[in-house]
């Protein structure tokens, strides 16, 4: 393993920075700190703290700011050019700040520059196709969303909690699939409660997103690497486990040759931090997951199922079936399902680089049965399921490894077979202080804004 020492070398320059952010906005946070001048989110006075400026809950400064913004954003983006030019098979950027809330002209969340937007757009520039952004921090990484939504080059995941006012609030909600070019190329998991684990994150991969990963055939896998779902997050309230992470990380290095590159991002229990950091660096590295034993490493959590379902039902219309038991269930779709099935963004084909359905070839499976078994009596789909449920677990272990992480058991697959693309639980309205979504993308000022609140 090779380390570099940076000492000021990897600034990122104006001419990466602009293919994220707006030009008056780089210059704006380059003059962010000056005392007595800046002001708060209150609209008076930033207030001094020793040689800090407090600007809102989440957003502060000091005379370094600009410099370390450049500096992260120029890490991720060297980790990029390093991993393109097989200087090193993959990479980890231990950078701060970190930058997965900084929209095109706004901070929030103590991120200035998006590290893993900038990161990506210089992969593109060097003729890259496309790009997987891969977020697991456990807020929602509203900013990557933002400055990549029109992007059908760039397919963005985040899982994320989704439940109650989660910072940031008002985003990353399943039916954000992305605009114009770019509809169907972002996909949300939002966890509807706290307390997710391994298990969850693990299932939402393996019976979801892997086959939609698979598909798009990213030539470049860029990880938001955020720690505070890890146990023990004063913030996070989730259960995800170091090895968690590491057969996460697994997982993905499966994809774009092997061409991985992790940015952090959150995390606010230092020890937990560095104990996820390094294993990921060490499964980056070629070596194996470490055995899961955590409590919540074998069980998933009751809402599991319901944020599955909601991102099901937004992916479906943009994605084309992956296998034919895909295929049977679209096309047997009861009448309940039938709109989610049929529908087709903007009444277009598609594209060539259209998605492959939303689920895995068990999962559809299990599904195709719970549909079939819909009118049967009890007894009858209870069977079902239970055949279905051998048979998901015969195919999962033949598309994953055999010593899978996951404790595939009855239980599980029942409640996957009763998966329906439903939508499930209706959107939350937003906040009185905060604007209902817009039906179309609204102009954004050139100016920096801020949001109240907490998160990375």
């Amino acid at each position: 393993m090779t380390l570099h020492a940076l000492n000021g070398k990897w600034n990122a320059t104006d001419e990466e920075l602009v293919r994220a952010h707006a030009a008056e906005y780089i210059s704006a946070v380059g003059a962010l700190y000056r005392p007595g001048v800046t002001t708060a989110t209150s609209g008076g006075p930033a207030e001094a703290r020793g040689d800090a400026l407090i600007i809102s809950g989440d957003v502060y400064c000091n005379q370094h700011t600009s410099l370390a913004a450049r500096t992260a954003a120029g890490c991720a983006v060297e980790a990029v050019h390093a991993v393109l030019d097989g200087r090193v098979a993959r990479a980890f950027a231990a950078v701060r700040p970190p930058g997965h809330h900084a929209e095109s002209v706004a901070f929030m969340g103590f991120c200035f520059f998006n590290n893993a937007a900038v990161a990506a757009h210089a992969a593109l520039a060097r003729g890259l196709e496309r790009v997987l952004i891969f977020d697991w921090d456990v807020h929602h990484g509203n900013g990557t969303q933002q400055i990549l939504e029109g992007d059908p080059r760039v397919l963005t995941v985040s899982i994320h909690r989704r439940d109650g006012f989660f910072y940031p609030e008002g985003s990353g909600f399943p039916e954000e699939v992305g605009v114009g070019a770019g509809a169907g190329y972002n996909i949300n998991v939002g966890w509807r409660s706290k307390g997710m684990g391994d298990a969850d994150y693990l299932a939402a991969y393996d019976l979801v997103l892997e086959p939609i990963l698979t598909s798009f055939a990213p030539q470049l896998v860029i990880i938001a690497a955020g720690f505070d779902a890890v146990e023990g997050d004063p913030l996070g309230g989730c259960c995800v486990t170091p090895e968690g992470y590491g057969h996460m990380t697994r997982r993905l290095a499966r994809l774009a040759g092997g061409r991985v590159v992790a940015v952090l991002e959150g995390g606010y229990n230092t020890r937990q931090v560095a104990a996820s950091s390094c294993e990921v660096v060490r499964v980056l590295l070629g070596g194996e997951p470490a055995k899961l034993e955590g409590e919540h490493s074998f069980t998933t959590s009751k809402s599991l199922f319901g944020a599955l379902n909601a991102t099901l039902a937004a992916a479906t219309p943009y994605c084309r079936s992956a296998s034919p038991a895909a295929a049977a269930v679209l096309q047997s779709a009861p009448p309940a399902l039938a709109p989610h099935a049929a529908a087709r963004p903007r009444g277009a084909a598609p594209p060539s680089t259209s998605l492959a359905a939303a689920t895995s070839p068990a999962a559809a499976a299990v599904q195709f049965e719970a549909s079939q078994a819909a009118a049967a009596a009890i007894a009858e789909a209870e069977a079902a399921a239970a055949g279905a449920a051998a048979a998901a677990a015969a195919s999962w272990a033949a598309g994953e490894d055999v010593s899978s992480p996951i404790g595939i058991d009855a239980s599980m697959l029942a409640a996957l077979a009763s998966l329906k693309l439903d939508g499930g639980a209706a959107r939350p309205p937003p906040p009185p202080h905060a604007p209902a979504a817009a039906a179309s993308p609204q102009p954004r000022s050139a100016l920096p804004r801020v949001a109240s609140g907490a998160g990375m």
